[in-house]
């Protein structure tokens, strides 16, 4: 047992540059090593490195103090009245060879992860929408493994008869104790000026498989808007929400990372 708050030293970089952030922390349990029993303490980091070649960590340290032998047998002692014995302890060194991009990759923006889903909402669906009424158009963009502002911008191109006004991104990353998955979400409002149907192209953003060390492509096929102009134009359209949706991908992201 431990007399005081024990400490665990982050993650430091001796060669090589990286960002490190905090994930969390598992519950203390009691495991047994060569016969005797340890109190297990994890704690969880996602490192993203800045560049190729060598990424090397100085060792972790552990400073604590342990209760006496006496105090140990007597369940009624007070640990703040307990010194306890100081103890340090040392993790060994860990050294990393970060890849570069793959010549072979063919994406404008280089995205490494583990797992990535493409997701689009539209508050009216695109076959229905009226001439001159505004809707709601929703892309997300979803990565295991990569921050929410890492991810590339995603792009809605459609014909000059459909105006798109393109809102700010808003960018989430949920944490977990075995990764983080990054959420970027684009907003577009359409307005169909003149009727009419039209095809609109694929949107896909490729993608590096970190697991099978392959390039990939997140996709939504191409589709068709259909533009009545016999109803009559209202100014606004209150737009259904999209977070069910987002809040149901990520959800599935982040029980792919506990399963891990």
């Amino acid at each position: 047992p431990l007399v005081d708050n024990a400490s665990i030293s982050r993650p430091k970089i001796s060669k090589g540059e990286a960002e490190i952030e905090y994930l969390g922390a598992s519950n203390p349990r009691y495991v047994k090593h060569n016969g005797r029993p340890y109190q297990l303490i994890e704690r969880y980091y996602a490192v993203f490195p800045k560049q190729a070649g060598p990424l090397h960590f100085e060792p972790s340290v552990f400073r604590g103090s342990l209760a006496s032998s006496s105090a140990r047998k007597n369940r009624y002692s007070m640990p703040m009245f307990n010194s306890g014995t100081r103890v340090n302890a040392y993790s060994a060194k860990a050294e990393l060879t970060i890849s570069g991009k793959p010549g072979s990759f063919t994406g404008e923006s280089w995205l490494p992860a583990s797992q990535v889903n493409l997701n689009m909402n539209w508050a009216t669906p695109p076959e229905s929408l009226k001439a001159g009424e505004p809707v709601i158009v929703t892309i997300a963009l979803m990565a295991e493994g990569v921050k929410a502002e890492s991810l590339p911008e995603m792009k809605l191109v459609l014909p000059d008869s459909l105006k798109v006004y393109p809102e700010q991104p808003t960018f989430r990353s949920d944490k977990g104790g075995n990764g983080l998955a990054g959420l970027r979400e684009e907003k577009f409002t359409v307005i169909g000026n003149e009727s009419g149907e039209y095809q609109i192209p694929a949107v896909e953003v490729p993608w590096w498989n970190t697991n099978t060390d392959k390039q990939e492509v997140a996709k939504l096929d191409s589709f068709t808007i259909k533009v009545d102009g016999s109803g009559v134009a209202s100014l606004t359209v209150e737009p259904k929400s999209s977070e069910p949706v987002i809040a149901e991908k990520v959800k599935q992201l982040n029980a792919m990372i506990k399963r891990e």
